[in-house]
């Protein structure tokens, strides 16, 4: 089915499982990780794109087409940030 497939938090407890079923999909051709450090996996699939800025995705507009599914996945855990911090990365 030669699937693209974007997911964002690819280095998180969930999105690293997502991560992981998505290379191992035979339906799926290209995954593109986007999230703030690189996921150090070694993968033909792979095309990560390293973004910090998950309210401003305008400048990774070019990469982001063609894309047949999205995971999303960012998040934090609560103690790891400011409260300020933890709802701009969970909620906005």
């Amino acid at each position: 089915m030669n699937k693209t497939v974007l997911i964002t938090g690819a280095t998180g407890m969930v999105g690293s499982e997502i991560l992981n079923l998505l290379l191992n999909d035979p339906a799926v051709q290209k995954v593109i990780p986007t999230g703030r450090r690189n996921t150090g996996i070694k993968n033909e699939k792979l095309q990560e794109i390293i973004h910090d800025n998950f309210l401003n995705f305008s400048v990774l507009s070019s990469h982001l087409t063609h894309i047949d599914a999205c995971h999303y996945c960012p998040g934090v855990y609560q103690t790891q940030v400011s409260k300020e911090k933890f709802f701009e990365i969970t909620c906005d």
